[in-house]
């Protein structure tokens, strides 16, 4: 095993003392931005050119995330092919490079070594940016017997609680709780004493426990705090996980009248209860989350014994991982249905070489974007089994798609080769093998372009319906009734026009740059910088394609 990293003190439930800001190690990587500008650059797309020619797809994205922050499981050198070169992929090296780890690039390829990992609390800032930082907790706690993770960022487009990992964290011998922390109140915390568990949501709202009338401050009482905070004026209240040891409890405590970020600022403190290591566990999922399965099936794999994981994820990315972990002496079964056995070992992984699968969600936009421009392009590799709703969905409305190899899917939608219109159809959303929750808005954005009335219906992210607002700027006519979309195709509704939109999301905003290709005149798309979280040269691909799309650099202006 690794040399242990010096340990973060971990404090008892009750009462939660005074902890420190502990100084993260200088990354040992460095990955510049590709794009030194003062102003935000933007997507020009000049719509109604057909596409033609073959597209190359790039690594997947969900899979590197999470394989990337497995390699912190491994001794020695771990050779990781096809990462794409995004920025989310790029600042989860540089979570990696804030814990130590050595990492080398050559050609798209990278070598990582954490061998010389010494701390177990990667940079809270760089954590606050994508949302699969978070994984690192999984193999830090599993390696080391602790971690100090911040609270996930990433895209705007719904809950997504880390409750399931703090429960299922627990199930594996693990104390966790959650501090949050405000930056108005320069991370203010409460001292040892009469305000109990209360002291990490009472300095977060910057008020004393004692001030909330009629609450005492070593109630377990959700419902009594509840009743207590309308007498904290200027504040509306949101609901978030606190786990205290042995507790969960939900407290009303989000700030948001103090606005910006700083209401999701916290930290997850987690150690193993027996102060050597996790134990295998027994733990059921309510839902089957992907990052929570990534994140249990990697600390599994360090914990002792064995863990029996059900209702579990069964998407291509959470099997790519499986199928990682056990080229580095892991030992997982069932990676694919809804049952994971994890055989823990008390000691680090060995180092291995392993190719990424190809990104089945940037496969399926290109699908979308041929069948969007009526037009015809191959492209590969695919995994047509990955993808294999989207190919029913698009051979439903009338395209034709033909393997030419194990790898190359071709799909047409020329009106000459498939001999009608494009007709529309419903959708709704789950789990793999269901239909994607990512490839949702680039559906959408087809469907106002077809014949007929579909129905889109949301089932994952409760706000991914927001881009909505943005398309409908090109002309469609859709009406949206909570998680669910009417769109009225083209026969019912106007011929799609350019339009000046906003990307607020990664997958909405590619759908802007679907609707721009198929739209008459000019679009241009703010927001790029969420696009390239998840598409690696998009607009070079597209121009390949013969796609009239540009990026627009606005020249830096004097401060």
């Amino acid at each position: 095993m690794a040399s242990t990293p010096t340990p973060h003190s971990l404090s008892p439930p009750n009462p939660l003392p005074h902890l420190p800001e502990t100084p993260h190690l200088t990354a040992t990587l460095q990955l510049p931005p590709k794009t030194l500008t003062t102003t935000a650059p933007k997507l020009a797309v000049s719509g109604g050119h057909s596409l033609a020619g073959h597209v190359t797809i790039s690594g997947s994205k969900n899979s590197s995330l999470p394989i990337l922050a497995a390699t912190l499981c491994c001794s020695g050198d771990t050779k990781l092919k096809n990462v794409p070169d995004l920025s989310d992929t790029r600042a989860m090296l540089s979570i990696l490079g804030s814990l130590g780890a050595e990492i080398e690039s050559f050609g798209g390829d990278f070598v990582v070594n954490t061998d010389g990992v010494g701390s177990v609390e990667p940079c809270l800032e760089l954590i606050g940016k994508i949302r699969g930082g978070f994984f690192v907790i999984g193999p830090l706690l599993g390696r080391f017997g602790e971690a100090v993770v911040g609270l996930p960022g990433g895209c705007d487009i719904g809950a997504r609680p880390v409750d399931l990992y703090v429960r299922g964290l627990r199930a594996l011998g693990a104390i966790v709780e959650l501090r949050l922390l405000c930056r108005s109140q320069a991370r203010r915390e409460c001292t040892a004493g009469g305000t109990s568990v209360l002291a990490p949501v009472t300095a977060f709202l910057g008020i004393s426990a004692h001030a909330l009338p009629g609450f005492h401050p070593f109630s377990r009482s959700w419902t009594a705090f509840a009743a207590a905070l309308p007498s904290v004026r200027g504040m509306d209240f949101g609901w978030v996980f606190i786990s205290y040891g042995r507790f969960l409890m939900r407290w009303v405590v989000t700030a948001v009248g103090g606005g910006g970020r700083g209401r999701r600022d916290g930290k997850i403190w987690a150690q193993a209860a027996n102060g050597k290591g996790l134990v295998g566990g027994r733990f059921r999922f309510d839902y089957p989350s992907v990052g929570a399965t990534e994140t249990l099936m990697m600390a599994a794999c360090m914990a002792d014994g064995e863990t029996v994981l059900s209702n579990v994820a069964r998407e291509p990315e959470v099997v790519d991982l499986a199928r990682f972990l056990i080229d580095n002496g892991a030992c997982v079964e069932g990676a694919g249905t809804d049952k994971l056995v994890i055989k823990g070992r008390s000691r680090s992984l060995h180092g291995s070489e392993y190719t990424i699968i190809p990104d089945r969600i940037e496969a399926g936009t290109f699908m979308l974007a041929a069948a969007i421009t009526r037009s015809c392009i191959s492209m590969s590799p695919i995994v047509p089994s990955h993808v294999s709703c989207l190919i029913n969905k698009l051979v439903t409305a009338g395209c034709k798609i033909t393997r030419r190899a194990p790898d190359i899917l071709e799909v047409s939608a020329v009106p000459a080769k498939i001999g009608d219109v494009l007709r529309g159809f419903d959708v709704k959303t789950s789990p793999f093998p269901g239909f994607p929750t990512d490839l949702q808005p680039q559906t959408t954005a087809l469907l106002t372009t077809c014949d007929g009335l579909s129905v889109v219906e949301e089932s994952v992210f409760e706000n991914r319906m927001s881009y909505v607002t943005e398309l409908q700027k090109f002309g469609p006519r859709i009406q949206v009734c909570g998680s669910t979309a009417l769109v009225f195709g083209k026969d019912r509704a106007s011929v799609l026009h350019g339009s000046q939109v906003v990307a607020s999301d990664l997958r909405g905003g590619v759908s802007l740059v679907l609707a721009g290709l198929a739209a008459e005149g000019n679009t241009e798309i703010d927001g790029v910088a969420h696009i390239d979280r998840g598409y690696e040269n998009l607009e070079m691909k597209l121009q390949l394609l013969g796609a009239d799309v540009k990026r627009l650099i606005p020249a830096a202006t004097a401060p």
